[in-house]
């Protein structure tokens, strides 16, 4: 240490390059995707949480539902629910792999972080589904409608990135991150790497898949969406339930956009099973090689 101390005396520089050294590389030191998630979260999750309004049911007099303004209409801008959220960074010195390009390993911990701050405002007027009347069958078969026990999550069940373009060091870009569609169980949401201000200039994109858990029950999107106020119940006739605060959103229109993120998705997600049913073929039921 004392060689150290002689060292820094000596060449005061070497501490000027030192921090600049973890500046630059700050947000892929140890614990540093810890204090990116869990900052991306609570920021959203409670800046979403405040974005509320009550709306009691009398299975959940405590209710409370997203409450967002817009435009007079579809045409003039996208539902909130479709909205992306994004986070802005660069490509750290460490990032690097030996083409001199942001590794492909690394898209994912900035993945991560993307939708986890989507992900906490889309659950934030409904979470943790405590009070929530949850449809679902039981093991004996039989449809019920119940509050259930157990600690709320939600699971990313596989996501898929395509390569684009490559990124070098110190390349500042954004993450955007968007829900596409959803279906009896998952949840789909789109992720693409952009340059700051230049949408067109896609480096990546990534589409991956989310599934909501109460305890041992998966809860239906589409209930849950209902649930916190984002969608409107199906077929709704008066105003006050075709969305939050405004009938210009009607269940259909936002049904027709889902459908058309459905579009989408379908295409990977049955890829995306047809993969575990191929390694029956690929090893033949034995262990590979």
């Amino acid at each position: 240490m004392a060689f150290l101390g002689d060292l820094l005396a000596a060449h005061p520089w070497l501490l000027l390059l030192c921090l600049l050294l973890v500046g630059l590389n700050a947000k892929v030191l140890p614990g540093a995707w810890t204090v990116r998630v869990l900052w991306q979260y609570n920021l959203s999750f409670y800046a979403s949480r405040r974005q509320t309004r009550p709306a009691p049911l009398p299975s959940n007099p405590g209710r409370r539902v997203a409450s967002w303004h817009h435009g007079t209409g579809p045409s003039t801008g996208p539902h909130p629910l479709f909205q992306a959220d994004k986070i802005r960074t660069h490509v750290a010195l460490l990032e690097i792999d030996i083409n001199l390009h942001k590794s492909n390993a690394t898209f994912f911990t900035d993945l991560d972080v993307s939708r986890i701050r989507l992900m906490a405002r889309l659950i934030a007027p409904a979470w943790p589904m405590d009070k929530m009347q949850i449809e679902y069958t039981g093991r004996d078969g039989q449809p019920r409608r119940e509050t259930v026990r157990g600690r709320a999550a939600f699971i990313l069940g596989s996501a898929h990135t395509t390569f684009r373009k490559e990124m070098r060091a110190l390349a500042r870009y954004e993450v955007h991150s968007a829900l596409l569609a959803w279906d009896t169980r998952w949840l789909y949401v789109g992720s693409w790497f952009v340059a700051p201000g230049k949408t067109t200039t896609v480096y990546a994109a990534s589409l991956s898949k989310y599934i909501l858990k109460k305890g041992r029950i998966t809860v239906s999107p589409s209930q849950f969406l209902e649930e916190g106020g984002w969608i409107p119940p199906a077929h709704a006739d008066d105003d006050e339930e075709r969305g939050a605060k405004s009938p210009t959103w009607s269940w259909q229109d936002v049904e027709t956009q889902r459908a058309r993120g459905m579009e989408t998705v379908r295409g990977w997600a049955s890829v995306d099973d047809g993969l575990v049913k191929a390694y029956a073929s690929v090893c033949h039921g034995e262990s590979c090689r």
